[in-house]
């Protein structure tokens, strides 16, 4: 204080005078600063500290997810307009490869019909060389001693390629078997007087057939004419088919003249969609049984789909195959019966001709006699000299 009061003194009177205005001036604002802060708690100034540097934080935070936001937002929007251009071009290469697979599966066609009739035709030549082969060989046997027996060995061949050539000739495409069948499926659903048939074959993925009856129930019939057993290929169309449209309720799977690959006849499997199918194998049968096959499984397909039991669709599956089984023993013993019966006739007959031969030789017809007498000691000297 001696210090201040010191320098106060030294000072020029303008200066003390500058001093004593600045002190009662900053006196004035201590008292001041002193009045507000006495309203004010500590506690409240901190908390008041507190809550603005949270709503800063905020501020910020909100401030960097928008912007973070937006940066996914840009990034999002880039993907997904490159995820369409990626769309639209896997989109041109599956309009691209189902083209060239269309025009595949012509020329394949194409070169399949074209490799058949080469085929046929190289055979047809190979057996005509054979059989020339043959008639030149037999010719020139025809001057021996035994061209008896060599004649006919030559002539069994002979007829048997001769046969082999007819069978070749008569062999049926694939589109003739197709055609045949299309004409005996229609000749057999003319039968059926209970249900409309519709034929759709050449609509893409509709079967052969859709029989519709009175209460409007659908179901799809497929007719196959293979020579061989109908392939796993078919069985799945027929269960896409029947799958694809909703108004059919199962499908049938017929087989005219061949076993169908694991099926046995009348044989019922259920598609995916839970619907059923049925393969009938109508092999050997008469025209007149095959329609009443079909007929009679349409009527099983119906109290089939209509019973919601499963052990009661079970039985009448079960008492159908039994009633087909037992009508095939039947067949079966019908055929053995006919085969001997055939056999007696057959013995009967040859009994009959011996029989015959005693009365001729009996009633004095030497000259046979003498020729077989002749023969006899002919053939044993050519058995000697083999």
């Amino acid at each position: 204080m001696s210090i201040l009061e010191k320098r106060y003194i030294d000072c020029l009177p303008e200066i003390k005078e500058e001093v004593l205005r600045l002190g009662f001036l900053c006196w004035d604002l201590i008292q001041q600063e002193s009045m507000i802060k006495r309203d004010i708690d500590l506690e409240k100034i901190l908390e008041l500290h507190r809550e603005e540097g949270k709503e800063q934080g905020r501020r910020e935070e909100t401030a960097k997810f928008k912007k973070v936001v937006l940066e996914q937002d840009l990034k999002i929007d880039s993907l997904t307009s490159k995820n369409l251009l990626f769309q639209e071009q896997i989109n041109r290469f599956e309009r691209a490869i189902l083209e060239k697979e269309e025009k595949l599966r012509l020329e394949l066609e194409k070169q399949k019909h074209l490799l058949i009739k080469e085929t046929q035709l190289q055979e047809a030549q190979t057996f005509q060389e054979k059989v020339t082969t043959y008639e030149k060989t037999i010719a020139k046997l025809e001057a021996k001693q035994d061209w008896q027996q060599a004649y006919e060995r030559e002539h069994t061949e002979k007829i048997s390629l001769q046969t082999q050539m007819l069978e070749m000739k008569k062999s049926k495409t694939s589109f003739t078997l197709g055609k045949e069948g299309e004409a005996e499926i229609h000749t057999l659903l003319s039968q059926i007087h209970e249900w409309d048939f519709e034929e759709v074959h050449n609509e893409p993925g509709k079967a052969d057939f859709r029989a519709v009856n009175k209460q409007k129930k659908t179901f799809i019939l497929d007719a196959k004419n293979y020579s061989r057993a109908v392939p796993k290929n078919e069985r799945d169309k027929i269960t896409r088919d029947v799958d694809n449209d909703s108004s059919v309720l199962g499908g049938i799977l017929v087989s005219l003249n061949s076993k169908v690959h694991t099926k046995e006849h009348c044989e019922i499997e259920l598609t995916p969609m839970k619907k059923p199918i049925c393969y009938l194998v109508l092999e050997g049968m008469s025209d007149q049984a095959k329609g009443v096959c079909i007929a009679s499984t349409l009527r099983l397909m119906l109290q089939y789909v209509a019973s919601s039991d499963q052990r009661e669709k079970d039985d009448l599956v079960d008492k159908i195959q039994q009633a087909f089984l037992r009508l095939r023993e039947y067949k079966s013993d019908t055929e053995n019966q006919r085969n001997k019966a055939k056999e007696l006739y057959d013995s009967l007959k040859l009994s009959v001709d011996k029989v015959q031969g005693l009365l001729d030789f009996l009633q004095d017809k030497p000259q046979k006699e003498t020729s077989t007498d002749e023969k006899k000691p002919k053939g044993k000297k050519k058995v000697v000299s083999d």
